[in-house]
């Protein structure tokens, strides 16, 4: 019981702590979102939170690539909380409690709560194949770098910076409750956007709690996931950008895009789109326009930039995996064209959602409010975006930052319709849907005749009601773990798929590096090196490896002590019989092999 409770006070602090020095790196940020801005100080507060994350993480990657260790996360996070002392906030803060806002605080304590039950799950868990992956490597290489057969842990990583920072601090513990945060940031945006728009106080905090209501868009919020984070620097640049009159605000805004595109791929087009959105709904001139959407471009590029240049320099190509057009242009060893077809497809069949029709595309509200789950990771996002979006619309029509918004909405929801239909992609455009929603439902309550307020009442009460309790008894499971010991422990052992191997593997002495057989073995439970034939996705991290058979040959050389062995889903072991290693345990669909004999140790 004391070390369950020492356990969570640890990540709890490293929380805290974490959080201090966000703040304080996000002061930087402060004189420019304070000065020529209409922002409601939530809005301010969500990016300077937003910008120090982003700079904590971009800190953390390019130190990193020198040297890794706990001790440089510490010093990191020191130095950045002595900031706070030189970008205190600002006056007073203004906001008042609202039942939106309070249903806002309460689905995000919830999520920070749940995101402190330790990680479990097989490779069909992202947090367990690569989000959470790299740490523990990092710390034994004292270096930041791509894990060779782990393809994904090349996609642009500001969150999961953060996540290590958290992990290497404390423990399993910490990185989700803090990536829950972003759901309440996220929340803050939408609001500070409906008002935006027009809304009242009232149209503004309903939108927020709408928005934290959609299970869709709250079921990741602890998992360790990029999706929110990706979305809230996404609103924030287009936040910025749609009301810039200076070159110095615009290039605030193409930072934003840049953390953007340093936290997924996903960031590029929507860069692209707000810098085209620019170009369209700025007043003035063509060419100042055009000259801003150059601006926003470049100050993108030189913010989210290296994560890019790192994989061009490192594997041979900007984006990795890579698509099978880009790899024509940039081949990579270590990723063959072949795997990269094979990944395109596989991500083509992920997200094929309901089809890519126009008749599909005209259909998609309707879908996405009542047939949800038939988009990958769709959880439910409520009726009121379908319902009082359209009047929100309508009542922004003719003004230009509507229009804007409006139109940043629904090419964001174009673009991944076309590509890849799985829910949380879609996360920007839904904030904004919620933005809306939350003006069109002001105006309904606000109207006088009972015929136009209850409906509207119904609605978002059914909204909120589902969204509440989806929030709640989907992490009943992981809040149990965080109260109750036994739960926790119980939940662990029945979610670490070959427990019994990986305990044999980190308990015992003689085993100093392992040999994975299987790509789909969750190696995030392994605590020493190890090293596989081939990776997930066709990953090669030995040029002259090319199977298990090819790896069995040169054991020796690769400096293997055991090997693990599982039988995943039924595709049968793959350990060659005749290869070299003494079988020391095995259980149900698992094996482990010594090779010490072999390589003489």
């Amino acid at each position: 019981m004391m070390a369950h409770l020492v356990a969570h006070a640890w990540a709890l602090a490293a929380l805290v702590f974490m959080v201090i020095a966000v703040w304080g790196l996000g002061g930087c940020f402060q004189k420019w979102l304070s000065t020529g801005t209409d922002f409601l100080d939530s809005e301010r507060a969500a990016m300077r939170f937003l910008g120090g994350s982003a700079l904590l993480g971009l800190i953390v990657f390019l130190v990193g690539q020198v040297y890794f260790s706990i001790g440089v996360c510490v010093a990191i996070l020191l130095g950045a909380t002595l900031l706070n002392l030189r970008f205190p906030w600002p006056g007073r803060w203004k906001i008042t409690p609202s039942f939106g806002l309070i249903f806002v605080g309460v689905v995000v304590v919830l999520c920070v709560l749940s995101g402190l039950a330790r990680p479990v799950g097989d490779t069909d868990a992202d947090e367990i194949t690569y989000h959470l992956l790299g740490p523990p490597i990092w710390l034994r290489e004292h270096r930041i770098g791509v894990v060779p057969e782990e393809a994904l842990t090349a996609f642009p990583a500001t969150m999961e910076m953060l996540y290590a920072v958290a992990k290497v601090i404390s423990n399993d513990h910490a990185p989700g409750a803090f990536g829950a945060l972003f759901l309440g940031v996220l929340a803050l945006q939408v609001r500070g956007i409906a008002r935006r728009l027009g809304s009242g106080r009232c149209g503004g905090d309903l939108a927020a709690a709408l928005i934290a209501g959609m299970p869709a868009v709250t079921s990741t919020a602890e998992n360790c996931f990029v999706d929110l984070p990706y979305a809230a620097f996404t609103l924030a640049a287009a936040r910025l950008a749609f009301d810039a009159s200076q070159p110095w605000r615009v290039m605030l805004a193409g930072a934003f895009a840049g953390f953007a595109c340093g936290t997924k791929y996903f960031g590029l087009p929507a860069t692209l789109l707000i810098a085209f959105l620019i170009v369209v709904f700025q007043s003035g001139r063509v060419l100042p326009r055009v000259k801003n959407g150059a601006l926003f471009l470049i100050a993108s590029g030189i913010a989210g930039g290296a994560w890019y240049l790192r994989n061009w320099i490192v594997l041979g190509n900007p984006i990795y995996p890579p698509p099978p057009l880009l790899w024509h242009w940039f081949p990579t060893p270590t990723f063959s064209l072949e795997s990269s077809i094979e990944f395109k497809a596989y991500i083509t069949k992920r997200g094929a959602g309901l089809g890519k029709t126009l008749t599909d595309l005209a259909l998609l509200p309707v879908r996405l409010t009542y047939w949800t789950a038939w988009f990958h990771g769709g959880g439910g996002m409520g009726l009121a975006p379908l319902a009082f979006g359209p009047i929100g619309l309508a009542l922004v029509w003719k003004k230009r930052a509507g229009l804007a918004w409006a139109a940043l909405g629904a090419l964001l929801t174009i673009f991944w319709f076309y590509s890849d239909q799985e829910f949380r992609f879609l996360d920007p455009a839904v904030a904004i849907f919620a933005a809306f929603a939350g003006l069109g439902a002001e105006a309904l309550l606000r109207q006088k005749r009972k015929l136009s307020r209850w409906p509207a009442f119904a609605a978002i009460g059914i909204s909120l009601a589902l969204g509440g309790l989806h929030a709640l008894k989907s992490r009943a499971g992981r809040l149990r773990a965080v109260f109750s010991p036994a739960h926790a422990e119980a939940r662990y052992r029945e979610g670490l798929p070959y427990r019994e191997a990986f305990e044999y593997l980190n308990t015992h002495p003689e085993v100093k590096k392992v040999f994975v057989c299987h790509p789909y073995a969750p190696v995030y439970y392994l605590k020493m090196p190890y090293t596989v034939a081939l990776g997930r996705f066709g990953e090669r991290p030995h040029a002259d490896i090319r199977s298990v058979a090819d790896a069995s040959l040169k054991i020796r050389d690769l400096g293997v002590t055991h090997v693990l062995d599982v039988n995943y889903f039924q595709t049968g072991f793959k350990w060659p019989d005749a290869a070299p290693g003494r079988l020391v345990f095995e259980g149900k669909d698992m094996r482990v092999y010594s090779c010490v004999d072999a390589i003489g140790q």
